[in-house]
């Protein structure tokens, strides 16, 4: 079930920021944030997470949103997020 929500989550918004961002710079991105949310895990391993990965391209996706007049609807996601639990989950994953 995690694994089938990351992976819907990546193709939603990777499908939508890639463009946006250009592949070289979405795929830094993503690695990036898969990488600090490992090293930020609470974790004694060594983390190279998906769910932090995924995190990092929402909140890519939400920034860029605010940045180019669209806030009302960076706010909405944000909110969805929020209060349907969905980002919640991800990011216990990496603390």
């Amino acid at each position: 079930e995690h694994l089938a929500g990351n992976m819907l989550a990546f193709v939603h918004f990777g499908a939508r920021l890639e463009p946006l961002y250009g592949g070289t710079r979405f795929l830094l991105l993503y690695l990036t944030s898969g990488v600090v949310a490992g090293m930020l895990s609470s974790s004694e391993a060594i983390l190279l997470g998906a769910s932090g990965a995924i995190s990092g391209v929402i909140g890519a996706k939400i920034y860029w949103c605010f940045k180019h007049g669209a806030a009302e609807g960076a706010r909405m996601m944000l909110q969805l997020f929020l209060e349907e639990g969905v980002l919640v989950p991800m990011l216990a994953n990496i603390v």
